[in-house]
């Protein structure tokens, strides 16, 4: 099989939102992350903004006390704490009910920014987002 990174990061995305709404939170953080990932480096490679790097933005305008390796951190903590060992000392780990539903919004910042064509998926779960709006209670 021969395949692009653009389809590979779409068919992540799909999946993601596919377990994201069959009610499995842990595989959706796992393939949107990944899809997150290709498709924000896709975006570096154009010259554009990935998800990261808007969304630090707007952080840094109002929160001056957070550096830019502790936000990325932070961003990222779902994702690594299912794909890494970390520190053995956090087990278990703190999956956040936001976690999955703010991973599969930066995924799909990033297919945004690069143009791509939605898939009547991604155009759903959009429409799900838009009446779902991300809320840390």
């Amino acid at each position: 099989m021969i395949i692009s990174k653009v389809e590979i990061a779409k068919q992540q995305l799909e999946s993601a939102i596919k377990a994201f709404h069959a009610g499995d939170k842990l595989a959706a953080i796992t393939l949107a992350g990944a899809s997150e990932e290709i498709l924000g480096k896709l975006c570096e490679k154009a010259g554009k903004n990935n998800a990261i790097v808007s969304i630090k933005s707007m952080i840094s305008l109002t929160n001056k006390d957070l550096c830019e390796k502790e936000l990325v951190e932070l961003f990222n903590n779902a994702r690594n704490n299912l794909k890494h060992i970390m520190d053995e000392a956090i087990d278990p780990v703190e999956i956040l009910e936001i976690d999955p539903q703010l991973m599969l919004w930066r995924a799909m910042l990033n297919w945004m920014t690069l143009g791509r064509p939605s898939s009547e998926l991604i155009n759903n779960f959009q429409e799900w987002l838009s009446k779902h709006p991300l809320s840390i209670d």
